[in-house]
Order: C-alpha cells, then sequence, then structure tokens
C-alpha cells in the first residue's frame, strides 16, 4: 500500500482532483479497505456495486456528465479485462495496471496506457499535461 498512499499524497499536493473508486464491490467493504489503509480520506466519491449502475461504463459515463467533462477526461484504472472492456465502452482514458489479470490480458482492450505499479501514473500525468 506504500505506493498508493505517494501516488494519493502526490496527488493532494500536485494535482488536487476528484478521485472516485468504481469497483464490483459493495460501498461498505469499500469503506472499511479505505480506513484500514488510511486512505478513507482521499477519495471524492466510492461507487461500488450497489450503487445502483448497472455496468462500470454506465457510471463512468455518468461521472464525466456529472463533472461536465467528456468521458476522454476521465482517467480509468483497472487491473482487470472487465475494467478495461467497460473503459472502452465508456470512451474513457484507459490505464491497465498488473493485477488481478496480467497487462498482456488486458491489451486486447487497447489500454492507453499500462502500468505494474500505481506510482507510474505520476509520469503519466506530467505526459498528459504537456500535451
Amino acid at each position: 500500500m506504500p505506493n498508493v498512499v505517494e501516488f494519493l499524497n502526490w496527488l493532494d499536493s500536485e494535482l488536487p482532483i476528484p478521485r472516485i473508486i468504481l469497483s464490483n464491490s459493495i460501498v461498505a467493504y469499500l469503506s472499511k479497505v479505505t480506513v484500514k489503509f488510511g486512505i478513507s480520506n482521499n477519495w471524492t466519491k466510492i461507487i461500488g456495486v450497489d450503487t445502483g449502475y448497472a455496468t462500470k461504463a454506465d457510471a463512468l459515463k455518468k461521472l464525466a456528465e456529472d463533472y461536465h467533462i467528456t468521458p476522454k477526461e476521465i482517467m480509468f484504472v483497472g487491473d482487470t479485462t472487465y475494467d478495461m472492456e467497460q473503459g472502452l465502452e465508456a470512451g474513457v482514458t484507459k490505464v491497465s495496471i498488473k493485477g488481478w489479470h496480467t497487462l498482456e490480458a488486458m491489451s486486447v482492450f487497447q489500454p492507453d496506457f499500462a502500468i505494474e505499479n500505481i506510482s507510474e501514473l505520476i509520469n503519466i500525468f506530467y505526459k498528459l499535461k504537456e500535451k
């Protein structure tokens, strides 16, 4: 978890943008996990399977609408082929991270970026900022 904490702290100081957990777990469980790891205050919103969205793609599209941004302006980090499939359907910027599935397995869904470690997101943000 140190890399996650480091990354979230970096975001707090360098790029204070909305951060949302979008998961197939229920919100109560996700809330407990964030408290356990000391990152409960780092999230703008937690969306779980019990939040009412049929799919992650639906939730991502709604987030774009709610924040008045294009879907491509959303950076969606996922560790499963399902995540990448949903990101592709929603039209967001997809970042595959090694986790439940391999980067190779997720590459079928053409992620915009592929990383092994969450702290690598810092470099991605700098690259995107330069554009």
